[in-house]
């Protein structure tokens, strides 16, 4: 009777001691995927708005009614967009896109050669934010001197 308890506790040690060599590399390697994740999405949103600075400087060069329609791709941890001025202590030559990372918010920046302000309300781009392809409009506003990033549609 004594060998087959025995042998019990030895087989409960065992798969004891598995399971906790299993946790220990799942949660490693899960760790190791965020962090990825995190740097794939802030190369993405540099991309993107260098992408906006890029056109934006394009259609300041070029003066009165200049507009350009560009394809934008959003990464998926996208927390805000502010074009030009809403933090405090910024120029107005600047896009920012804040992304929410595993280690909190981090602001991806860009500067502009012209001054640059968001469009209407309806078409901010903080209005619709999250992962995806979407038609950005950049236009030169010949009043305000200054150009207009906003959604096209």
């Amino acid at each position: 009777m004594k060998a087959k308890g025995q042998a019990t506790i030895e087989f409960m040690v065992l798969v004891s001691f598995f399971l906790v060599f299993v946790t220990v590399i799942a949660a490693t390697m899960l760790d190791l995927s965020g962090g990825r994740a995190d740097a794939v999405a802030l190369q993405q949103a540099q991309q993107a708005a260098r992408d906006i600075a890029t056109s934006a400087d394009q259609v300041y060069i070029q003066g009165d009614d200049a507009v350009v329609l560009k394809q934008v791709f959003f990464p998926a941890k996208l927390g805000n967009v502010f074009i030009g001025s809403p933090p405090p202590g910024v120029s107005g030559h600047e896009i920012i896109l804040r992304m929410n990372t595993s280690s909190g918010s981090t602001d991806v920046v860009v500067m502009t050669t012209g001054v640059v302000k968001e469009g209407a309300v309806s078409k901010k781009l903080n209005s619709r934010l999250g992962a995806g392809l979407r038609e950005v409009r950049i236009r030169n506003d010949q009043v305000n001197n200054m150009v207009v990033v906003e959604y096209a549609n």
